[in-house]
């Protein structure tokens, strides 16, 4: 393998996970607001500025390309293998498995309810350091713990009746 397959196989392999995280964008974003939705600042910044589309090919663009070019000149020399497309369109892939989770709890529970509870576990998390921000949120996650809550909530209301 050359470089300029590295090169090329890097960002194909990465654009296929990268477009099911997009899709599955695209379907949150008919009920959610891309601000509160989005984890990357650079793709709320365009997307303010050209829309959501135009947003998403332009940075597809460059982080496909800077993906496939650290990997042909950085990695593949160093390990003999492209890797930093498996890491990165792995993020892309977990974010879309996100994506449909949060979909199908906004059919269930409804926009402004899911948006209510993501903004309220946001300002519990403000003031904590960055570490232990990301140990609360893998320990819980807070749209789990919202359809808990709600089917706890739902079966005590049923035992009462």
């Amino acid at each position: 393998m050359t470089w300029a397959d590295a090169f090329i196989a890097s960002s194909i392999l990465y654009n296929v996970f990268r477009c099911v995280d997009v899709l599955s964008t695209k379907f949150c974003l008919s009920k959610l607001d891309l601000e509160m939705h989005e984890v990357n600042p650079i793709v709320v910044f365009v997307s303010k500025k050209v829309g959501f589309d135009k947003a998403m090919l332009i940075t597809g663009v460059l982080f496909t390309f800077l993906i496939g070019f650290a990997d042909a000149f950085w990695v593949y020399p160093i390990i003999g293998i492209p890797l930093l497309w498996l890491l990165f369109g792995l993020f892309h892939l977990l974010a879309a498995m996100n994506n449909v989770q949060v979909y199908f709890q906004i059919r269930i529970f409804g926009a402004r309810e899911i948006e209510e509870s993501i903004s309220r576990i946001t300002d519990m998390l403000k003031p904590l350091p960055l570490f232990q921000n990301i140990i609360f949120l893998i320990k819980i996650n807070p749209l789990k713990s919202q359809v808990y809550l709600r089917l706890c909530d739902l079966n005590h209301k049923s035992q009462k009746s």
